[in-house]
Order: structure tokens, then sequence, then C-alpha cells
């Protein structure tokens, strides 16, 4: 069990809602003590939004909208059905102060991730400023790939871009039409999809990146589209660009480029 996870655990109150019992009514401002985010326990939670109705068994939540505007009238009604309503709450308070303490947890992760990215032996990354690493950071969803999964199709718009935290990936090239495996990376190492995003065109990616068959076990990736990396400051593109260049590594993509292995 994590931090957040431990003190949102120790900081739930129990509060419980006899049958027919109203816990938000549509249109009114609820009582600071009921401005609360709940986990269904025990008995079942009528909800009524607009026209629909919906239903929160136990392990279900509700008030999420509520508990992170301290100030809105509610959008629902919420009462409990025919048999007591048992749910475990947090206040607004300490609800705000454990999505803080997740989102902090959640970038500094990334910023690490970020840090450990090497592109030939050069860390392309290191070179932004901490409030830019933090934007970027910010930027990136996690993605889980089970092995032999796809992560790049070959021939589609390169809109995404991949740092590897866990397992390792294969590149499949083209060559007259045929696929060969052209090399692989794993955590730690160059990135994948970040070529296709220097074009001022939409560019078509030239391989297929999968999930390494032979693995025992998901990739893990931290993904970025083409609009967020672009916050990057120019020295990062243009380290992206040399390696492009340079690097042996990344010969296939030269050679499709300049039109010296036929896709």
């Amino acid at each position: 069990m994590n931090g957040s996870t431990r003190y949102r655990a120790q900081n739930m109150v129990r509060k419980e809602f006899p049958s027919g019992h109203s816990v938000y009514t549509t249109g009114e401002y609820p009582s600071d003590d009921l401005r609360c985010w709940y986990v269904v326990i025990q008995g079942k939670g009528l909800i009524r939004r607009r026209k629909v109705k919906e239903l929160r068994m136990p392990g279900d939540f509700f008030g999420e909208m509520l508990v992170t505007n301290a100030t809105c009238k509610s959008n629902i009604d919420v009462r409990a059905s025919d048999q007591p309503l048992v749910t475990y709450s947090l206040d607004h308070h300490t609800f705000s102060k454990v999505l803080s303490s997740i989102a902090h947890q959640r970038r500094e992760k990334y910023k690490e991730e970020l840090r450990k990215v090497t592109v030939g032996n050069r860390k392309p990354f290191g070179e932004l400023t901490e409030g830019g690493l933090a934007q970027l950071a910010d930027c990136l969803t996690e993605r889980s790939y089970r092995p032999g999964d796809s992560i790049i199709k070959y021939g589609e718009p390169g809109r995404f871009a991949h740092i590897i935290m866990k397992g390792r990936v294969s590149v499949i090239g083209r060559k007259n039409g045929s696929p060969f495996k052209v090399c692989e990376f794993a955590e730690g190492e160059d990135p994948i999809g970040f070529l296709e995003f220097f074009s001022s065109e939409e560019e078509l990616t030239i391989a297929d990146v999968v999930a390494s068959p032979e693995s025992s076990s998901n990739v893990v990736t931290a993904c970025i589209n083409k609009e967020h990396f672009e916050k990057c400051i120019g020295s990062v593109k243009e380290l992206f660009k040399d390696a492009a260049d340079t690097d042996q590594v990344y010969g296939y993509y030269r050679d499709v480029k300049q039109g010296s292995i036929p896709a």
C-alpha cells in the first residue's frame, strides 16, 4: 500500500444512511459534512441524474463532482434504497490533499523515467529545466501491452511516442514488402516513435513496434502525443534530430528516408 492509499484509508469516515434517506438533492447545496466522496460498503445507493436512474452497489462510489467543488449545487439526487446505505467517505479537504499527493507522486515518477532516457549515449531530457521536465511529465500517460501486442503500426500517422518503462519491444521494418526485425529496445534505452515527430507534415510510421512476444510479462510505456512533445525546448528536438542523422541504431530510418531500402 503506497503512502496516498494508506492516508486515504486511514482518513475515511464511516457514514450510514437509513432506508430512503436522501444524501444529495438536485439544486441544493450539500452541507459540509455531506459534501464528500463516498464508497458504498453495504446496501444500495439510488441515483437520479435528470431522467437517468443509476444504482450504486458495494464497491461503487459517488460524490466525486461535489467533493472537488466546495461551492457548487448538487446536480444529482442520491438516496438510500429500501435498506440502509453504509459508506466510507472522504471530506473535501482530505480528498483534495489525496489528489494533490497522487499528482505529485505521478509527476516525480515520470520525471525520473524521463531522466533515464538515453538516445545513443546522451540523455536528451536532462537538458530541460526542472519546470520543463515537470511540464512534460504531466503530459505522459501510462499504457500496458501484452506480449505480441502492437504498440505502433506500420504506415499509420506518427502521432504518439513511447518511453519504455518496463519490458522489451521489437521494431519490425519492411524491405520489398517483407517484414524483418530491425532492432530491439528495452527500458531506459531509446524511446520509440519520436522520429516521426520532426516532420512539419503528418508523417507515416515506417515500422511496426510490438511488445516482445518472448516477454513473460506486459510491456509498460509512458506515452506522449506529438502536440504535447512540441512543448519541449528546441535543444531537445535538435538532439533527437542529430541522433536520427548519425546514430547506428537509426540506420534503417535513414535508409528508408533516403530511398535505399524500398518499403
